[in-house]
């Protein structure tokens, strides 16, 4: 898991999280139980989404905050129109019900599911993609604060620890924390399950083995010799640094550990 330094949110956002609490405040003659609430679900202006979403892919790297695999925006034509779908959805931290139930008890006029901080952008495209086993599909809308690991938290990537064969594990004996993170996201791949032969997914377990085999030069398929320790320093001094377009590379965070092993 990849560490998410939250930054603040885009003007256009700010200002029309604004403009619906002015909208609110303007109705305050009626009685409470008809106040104006507005979460999520309400919708939020196509231009404002567009930028919000382009906001957070960029304050990650171009990767998903639960699993590190590489996402990409739309890609439109001139005239507007998607030419090519993206990769990703807005995610929610804590899940939408749990923040819209809230703030009916509350009454707050915006939701926590508006919340900035509690947005950051996921595979796959579709949260309702039901062929994904992991990740944000994984979790869905299951929620505990002191059991759950945000990529937002300092010490997220120190907790994890990975192995050569990409398996995740906790970094600490007893941290019951990352070890049910790990499970509710669906970071292993479970071999006694029948989802993958029958969807053909490619998991994210898999997806880690393979790019650690390439990146180090341990894949048959590929007639490249493996990485030299010379060469594994290098890369270790840029392994977090993004490419022009701003993009982090795939599992960074992964390869990162394994290269300050692979140099030992």
């Amino acid at each position: 898991m990849k560490k998410i330094s939250k930054t603040n949110p885009p003007t256009k956002y700010l200002q029309w999280i604004k403009a619906q609490e002015k909208l609110s405040e303007s109705q305050n003659e009626l009685e409470e139980k008809d106040k104006l609430l507005f979460k999520y679900e309400d919708g939020i202006e196509r231009e404002v989404f567009d930028t919000l979403k382009q906001k957070l892919i960029e304050e990650q790297g171009y990767l998903c905050a639960y699993t590190g695999i590489k996402i990409l925006p739309d890609i439109k034509n001139e005239d507007g129109r998607i030419s090519k779908t993206g990769t990703f959805h807005i995610e929610h931290l804590k899940p939408r019900t749990i923040c819209n139930k809230e703030q009916q008890e509350q009454g707050n006029i915006i939701s926590e599911s508006l919340d900035y901080r509690n947005m950051v952008a996921c595979y796959p495209k579709d949260e309702n993609n039901t062929s994904c086993s992991f990740g944000a599909k994984r979790k869905d809308s299951w929620w505990n604060e002191k059991e759950f690991i945000s990529p937002c938290q300092e010490d997220c990537e120190r907790r994890f620890s990975y192995s050569w064969s990409g398996t995740v594990s906790s970094a600490l004996d007893d941290d019951d924390q990352v070890t049910i993170t790990i499970e509710k996201l669906g970071l292993n791949k479970n071999h006694n399950s029948s989802h993958n032969n029958q969807t053909g997914e490619y998991h994210v377990h898999d997806r880690r083995h393979d790019a650690i085999k390439a990146f180090f030069g341990f894949s048959k398929s590929r007639r490249i010799a493996p990485l030299t320790k010379k060469e594994a320093k290098i890369l270790l001094r840029t392994i977090y640094t993004t490419d022009a377009n701003g993009h982090l590379k795939e599992f960074c965070f992964v390869l990162k550990p394994l290269l300050e092993r692979y140099i030992k």
